[in-house]
């Protein structure tokens, strides 16, 4: 027969009690912290975001910061929050959504 030794159990810290604890506590893996961002987009679109990520192996955050990046360059951020910016032609809903 198979002799099986019990070892004591691990000393792990007790999981976060609350959802706000839960978002404090993680780990940023040595990334600058983030701030939360939800959108509603349309399916469709969720789904090619999310089929493309996957087969670049890359998370839907990333391709998502990434862009975010790119059309807004460090430079806008630092132009006053209640001036409206203008990029081009584009409507500021194209989207359809207000």
């Amino acid at each position: 027969m198979k002799k099986v030794t019990i070892t004591a159990k691990p000393n792990t810290p007790a999981a976060p009690v609350t959802a706000d604890a839960w978002v404090a506590d993680r780990g940023q893996g040595g990334r600058k912290p983030y701030k939360r961002l939800t959108i509603d987009i349309p399916p469709d679109l969720h789904h090619r975001v999310k089929v493309g990520a996957a087969r670049e192996g890359v998370r839907i955050v990333d391709v998502v910061t990434s862009f975010l990046a790119r059309r807004f360059p460090q430079e806008v951020a630092s132009v006053s929050p209640t001036e409206p910016q203008k990029h081009g032609n584009e409507e500021p809903w194209a989207g359809g959504r207000p």
